[in-house]
């Protein structure tokens, strides 16, 4: 408003905001500033834009915010207008924090060029001038509403700019951080509502506040979702909510009753997961009738979910697909679809349409070689042969709930937190292999499962989901780190899991009583494998993969109950890779470290 000079080259500057804000949103930004002022004209009509930095940076930062605008007509396309006066963002030495006018920004993320980490954090902070600085929450209890709604504005942004498909991914990557991380970095598993003062920011608060957020607009439906947050943002303008405040409008603008999803995933902690659990195919005519049974499972919490939009896609011979939605509460749900062909193949949750209790991974493979594993949890895969011209189309779940019993649940006792399907329309002469590693330490999945040691772990198989367990003959347990890792050449389709197997399998492997020294490790360019086994006299056979299950070198070595090797690893990148060592008797898995 006004700019007074005062002595002693002091300046008196006077501001005012026309809107009402939260005084946490008052924030003064002081140093020997450069701006570039510009505009954009979005859906509602023109905002001035203003950047500010060093002169030194001013540059770089322009050339930083070019998706700007895209973020701007992407939260107008869902939330309706942008109603503060100017959109601003000032570099700072911290940040990042959402004033209203002029957004503290920190600098070395501002500078650093149009990636995904400064757009994830441009979106996020732009969108807190919706969630967050119009309606707010009534208490860090609450922190969820603004900061939630602002993380999943940035999948938004990236669905907007980019696309569904870097979209889908973005949330792969934030659901695959939330069920590692968010229960041990936040003190076990919490509600989004009422989560301790302690954990207010925290992985739960911006997170799964996230992905919670993308499972209320599957519930709803894009339409319903985006005006009956928009009517939020309008009717409930200046004004501080709780999640009963915040579920009652919803419910009352929507006309669907909310409370059942606030109940499954606001105030209760956990996941729902869910798998197939039954399927019947008709022929009627030129179509197939199928009926489909799931089976809910549950992963930190007691109760059933209600009324959840879970998404099935059929594939046929020809990888023709169509996906189905049916509403599934309790332990089993059931829904009849009509097909226009048959269902060779049949994924649930293909579309990512919730971010719940396991994670897709689909591939479409041409060729050999290893493939993304990213979201399946120490799982790696590599494709060993498939004939030139053929393709497969293969689906990796990692299921972050208990598996089956076993039929005899006293002598084989199956994992209580995690398993795996592998499933395909796959030709003849594909052929693939896999490692899956296991860790004791208290907070990782199989802590329970080692209790027992290494040496009554077992990989358990079955070839589809109503058949039984049993162990799996094609792999080899190995002890490695706090755990082991199981080896499994061939992998074929079907379920996987780990269990304690207390009956007498004949597996004994002796390599795990033998005298191995691998050094020097770390190393740089050499290694020296030495092996002392008296009990047996038989061919060894060394093998270096890398961490994505690559054969990158193998070697045999004569009989003998001994073996005193040396390899030259000169050329080979620094990193960690796995070094099998194996005979007719065994293996042994050791982690090699290259500098």
């Amino acid at each position: 408003m006004e700019e007074v000079a005062l002595e002693d080259t002091r300046i008196r500057r006077s501001y005012r905001i026309n809107e009402p804000m939260t005084t946490y949103l008052v924030g003064i930004a002081v140093s020997d500033f450069a701006t570039i002022e510009s505009t954009h004209t979005g859906q509602y009509g023109t905002h001035p834009i203003q950047f500010v930095a060093s002169p030194d940076n001013i540059g770089a930062m322009d050339d930083s915010f070019v998706y700007l605008g895209d973020a701007i007509d992407a939260f107008e396309s869902w939330y309706g207008p942008y109603i503060w006066s100017r959109v601003g963002f000032v570099l700072t030495p911290v940040g990042a924090m959402e004033h209203v006018h002029l957004i503290a920004y920190p600098e070395f993320v501002g500078i650093s060029g149009p990636n995904f980490n400064q757009n994830r954090l441009m979106a996020h902070e732009l969108a807190h001038h919706w969630w967050g600085n119009i309606t707010t929450l009534s208490s860090p209890a609450d922190m969820w509403i603004k900061e939630g709604n602002a993380e999943y504005c940035a999948h938004l942004f990236t669905e907007y700019v980019f696309g569904k498909e870097d979209f889908i991914e973005q949330m792969r990557s934030n659901q695959t951080l939330v069920l590692r991380t968010a229960h041990i970095e936040d003190d076990g598993f919490q509600p989004l509502s009422g989560i301790p003062y302690e954990q207010t920011y925290g992985v739960h608060t911006y997170n799964k506040g996230a992905a919670v957020m993308h499972n209320m607009r599957s519930y709803m439906g894009d339409s319903l979702f985006s005006s009956a947050q928009t009517a939020v943002l309008t009717d409930l303008a200046f004004s501080a909510v709780d999640a009963e405040e915040y579920r009652d409008y919803l419910s009352t603008i929507s006309g669907l009753d909310m409370g059942p999803f606030f109940d499954d995933w606001i105030f209760s902690t956990g996941f729902s997961n869910y798998e197939l659990e039954e399927m019947i195919v008709t022929p009627t005519g030129n179509d197939f009738e199928v009926e489909v049974t799931v089976q809910q499972k549950l992963r930190a919490t007691d109760s059933y979910h209600t009324n959840e939009p879970v998404g099935i896609t059929f594939f046929a011979a020809d990888w023709t697909a169509e996906t189905m939605q049916m509403r599934a509460s309790d332990e089993l749900s059931t829904a009849t679809f009509t097909l226009p062909f048959e269902p060779v193949m049949t994924i649930i949750n293909f579309e990512q349409t919730l971010n719940m209790g396991r994670m897709n991974r689909s591939y479409e493979i041409t060729e050999p070689g290893p493939q993304n594993i990213a979201g399946t949890n120490l799982f790696t895969l590599n494709v060993e042969n498939i004939s030139a011209g053929d393709s497969a189309l293969l689906n990796v779940v990692h299921h972050w709930t208990a598996a089956d019993e076993a039929q005899n649940p006293e002598e084989v006792v199956v994992s209580n937190t995690h398993y795996w399907s592998v499933q395909g329309i796959l030709p003849n002469d594909f052929e693939m292999r896999s490692f899956i590693r296991f860790n004791g330490g208290e907070s990782d999945l199989d802590f329970e499962l080692l209790q027992e040691g290494i040496e009554t772990v077992q990989m358990m198989y079955r070839p589809t989901f109503d058949s039984e367990w049993e162990i799996y003959p094609y792999a080899e347990i190995s002890p490695f780190g706090n755990g082991g890792l199981a080896r499994l050449e061939p992998i074929l389709p079907g379920e996987y899991t780990l269990a304690n197997v207390f009956i007498d399998v004949t597996t004994e492997n002796i390599l795990d009583a033998a005298e191995v020294t691998v050094s020097p490790n770390p190393t740089q360019d050499w290694l020296r494998v030495q092996v002392n086994a008296p009990d047996i006299a038989d061919e060894y056979r060394l093998q270096l993969y890398n961490l994505n299950g690559q054969l990158l070198r193998e070697e045999a070595h004569a009989k003998n109950t001994q073996l005193d090797v040396s390899w030259s690893l000169a050329g080979m990148p620094a990193g960690t890779y796995v070094l099998y060592i194996r005979n007719g008797k065994g293996s042994r898995a050791v982690e090699v470290v290259v500098q």
